[in-house]
């Protein structure tokens, strides 16, 4: 269970222990006598098995947002092997649906290989809506279904700026992303991306976080993001990570997430670091869907949607300009 106020990828802050003087003698000989130990100490090498999947599962990505003038899309993917050093495969002619419960529109197969809905279809926050998808996986047909109800819109984003970073690791290709607006009362439950050019950012380089220090609040330059736009990333990830130059357009997206959504991204995060939080925490496991009928991963979630933007006028300014 996430931990309120921590995004998914920090690590809690623990003060360290007030030390004494004989506290810190005894500290320097256990020192010494596990550094001796560890040097004496033999090494084996172990070859460990890792059981590979015995089935394939459908992946499923989809957000609907009550904005028309976003287009929704749901990518279908099917699961591969720990070790499988391959893209995961697209899921092609599948019948996707969602609908509800008057209205049921199609999602078509469009390039690079996601299902799109027609342009100005959207969701409205109280309704329920209902997936569904029948596809062929791994040599057969399944039908798979899930269920999502849009809450209220939990933040408004009125403004965002950025800065070029001076003081920070990589500070040849980095930027900070602030931003300004008022989170609504209630608990709120956020996914927080950034685009480049209308090239959005992956999962792994968003945020997810909830509104535990700027609840039922106005905010004012409030940092977001830090934007790494190094050669590596725009090699792996495309052009949302490319450098900076004058007339770029960065849009700051808000996702208001029901609590079981925020919960999905949370495991999702966590098991992709690979790190316990606390220590000597569960090992990592399979991530909780709302996709039903079969052997499936992923989550399809119903959210409104806030976004701004800015134009780069100035790649290498180093404060923000709105105040």
């Amino acid at each position: 269970t996430p931990s309120a106020g921590r995004s998914t990828f920090s690590r809690s802050f623990r003060p360290f222990r007030t030390i004494s003087s004989s506290d810190a003698m005894k500290t320097r000989v256990l020192a010494y006598v596990m550094a001796v130990a560890a040097a004496l100490s033999c090494s084996e090498k172990v070859d460990v098995y890792v059981k590979d999947m015995d089935r394939v599962y459908l992946t499923v990505e989809g957000f609907l947002t009550d904005s028309p003038l976003v287009r929704q899309t749901i990518k279908l993917t099917e699961s591969t092997g720990y070790f499988d050093d391959i893209s995961a495969p697209l899921v092609r002619n599948a019948e996707v649906y969602v609908d509800d419960g008057s209205t049921k529109v199609r999602y078509e197969l469009e390039p690079p290989g996601v299902y799109a809905a027609p342009m100005g279809f959207h969701g409205t926050p109280g309704q329920t809506y209902r997936l569904s998808i029948d596809a062929e996986i791994d040599g057969e047909k399944r039908h798979y279904e899930a269920e999502a109800t849009m809450p209220e819109p939990g933040f408004r984003v009125d403004a965002i700026d950025y800065k070029y970073n001076t003081e920070l690791m990589d500070a040849d290709s980095t930027w900070t992303v602030a931003m300004w607006g008022e989170d609504n009362p209630g608990d709120g439950f956020y996914y927080a991306s950034m685009a480049v050019n209308g090239h959005p950012y992956p999962y792994d380089l968003s945020l997810i976080l909830d509104d535990k220090y700027f609840a039922d609040q106005k905010i004012t330059c409030f940092p977001v993001s830090v934007l790494m736009q190094t050669a590596r990333n725009q090699e792996v990830y495309g052009p949302c990570c490319k450098f900076l130059e004058k007339g770029d357009i960065l849009t700051f997206t808000a996702l208001t997430m029901p609590k079981g959504c925020f919960e999905f991204f949370f495991s999702f995060a966590s098991n992709m670091t690979g790190s316990a939080i606390p220590f000597f925490s569960s090992q990592p496991a399979n991530c909780p869907t709302n996709i039903t009928g079969g052997d499936a991963m992923g989550w399809f979630a119903a959210c409104p949607v806030s976004m701004a933007s800015v134009i780069v006028d100035d790649p290498l300014r180093g404060e923000f300009r709105r105040k």
